[in-house]
């Protein structure tokens, strides 16, 4: 039962969440809060690096295309802090430009918006067993 699994391997791990729609990250905030020991908000990648620095998370989850800094440059400034941190990217672009640059930074994990929750489901799970099988918990 993947949700049972999820709630195992989560809760007691932190998330930083980066979204700049302010329902949707509303929306999803409620429901990581359900899954983790505590979840961070910010609404772009400015705030979310600012937010890492202050408390280094287990898991950061991102949107791309944000105002003041996008996704793809906060996770560059985040794995220069931490060059293994677990990363998923959620975004409603498709562009070569953005995918190839996911690639550099060695994401694996790319959904595109609107979420399909089978594949997010699956995508977390393996984002949880790296995250927790490789002890890179902060």
């Amino acid at each position: 039962m993947p949700i049972k699994t999820i709630h195992q391997k989560s809760q007691n791990l932190t998330l930083l969440y980066v979204e700049d729609d302010p329902l949707l990250g509303r929306i999803n905030a409620e429901l990581f809060n359900d899954i983790f020991k505590s979840v961070d908000v910010a609404k772009n990648g400015e705030e979310g690096l600012e937010k890492f620095r202050e408390r280094k998370h287990d898991l950061v989850i991102t949107d791309i295309n944000m105002p003041v800094m996008n996704g793809i440059e906060m996770v560059r400034e985040v794995r220069r802090i931490r060059k293994e941190q677990p990363v998923m990217i959620l975004t409603a672009y498709r562009e070569i430009e953005y995918l190839s640059q996911v690639r550099e930074l060695g994401i694996r994990h790319f959904l595109t918006k609107p979420i399909d929750m089978k594949r997010f489901t699956n995508a977390l799970l393996d984002l949880l067993h790296e995250t927790c099988d490789d002890q890179i918990i902060a």
